[in-house]
């Protein structure tokens, strides 16, 4: 840990991220992971039990299970993830979940994308991709919640992850309008993504410098790279990958934090 870092720390005390216990600014190295502390010590004990949970459909621990959702089965034989996503459950994978959506920490998001990191690569190594092909995207978040959390937690995820690669995160999707996804059943989040969730053809966010118009010519050749912080019933990947489809004809991985398999 550099010396501007323990300064930051002493200056705003770091909190943990699951149950908010204020965090030594001079971490022990048991509960360092790639040099992100968000976690104390007994937090940090269950998130490496929920890491190693059996998943009930291939008896892999949840950090290595590759199991797909049903709707995305069709397209996808796997889908890296960290742990298993579970609704109105208090712990502590939720409390991470809750912390990701509402609480901008940058430890959290780097934390969990170092923890992403080797699962996406061995996805891009079983297809033989090539590091330079690949481009970050993410799903984005309804407008009504960046404005209440101030962020996109799914950008920020996505950001944080091409970093590491060396690559940057451009938004490839827009999102207008539309409800809640949370609240509505498959039929109703399926109708409401086609709404809500499209292409950005406009490049609303690509760099300025970029003198080609059409996504499809900024996507030719590319990999796609798609990042979400939970995937429920697969729905908003499904639109993601469906849209992406028509534009680019380049191999795409999906990746989240957590995942329920139904």
């Amino acid at each position: 840990m550099n010396i501007f870092t323990i300064i930051r720390r002493l200056l705003f005390v770091p909190i943990c991220a699951s149950c908010g216990e204020r965090l030594s600014p001079f971490p022990d190295k048991r509960i360092v992971a790639h040099k992100r502390v968000c976690l104390c010590h007994s937090c940090y004990k269950k998130w490496v039990e929920a890491t190693g949970e059996l998943c009930s459909r291939c008896a892999m621990p949840a950090y290595k299970c590759k199991c797909v959702p049903k709707m995305l089965r069709n397209d996808f034989t796997s889908i890296p993830s960290l742990f298993f996503y579970e609704p109105e459950s208090e712990n502590v994978q939720n409390k991470i979940i809750y912390s990701l959506k509402r609480i901008r920490n940058r430890e959290l998001t780097e934390f969990l994308a170092f923890e992403l990191y080797p699962h996406i690569m061995d996805e891009i190594e079983n297809k033989n991709i090539s590091r330079d092909s690949l481009v970050f995207t993410w799903i984005p978040r309804r407008k009504q919640s960046i404005s209440k959390y101030g962020f996109d937690q799914g950008r920020e995820l996505a950001t944080a992850l091409a970093q590491i690669f060396g690559k940057k995160a451009y938004p490839i999707f827009l999102r207008k309008g539309g409800k809640e996804q949370k609240l509505l059943d498959v039929e109703e989040r399926k109708s409401n993504l086609e709404r809500s969730v499209i292409l950005n053809r406009n490049l609303l966010g690509f760099p300025i410098t970029e003198n080609r118009d059409d996504i499809s010519l900024i996507l030719e050749n590319k990999n796609i790279v798609i990042i979400d912080d939970v995937i429920t019933t697969g729905s908003s990947m499904k639109r993601a990958v469906d849209l992406l489809r028509t534009v680019c004809n380049g191999e795409i991985i999906l990746s989240s934090v957590s995942k329920t398999i139904k």
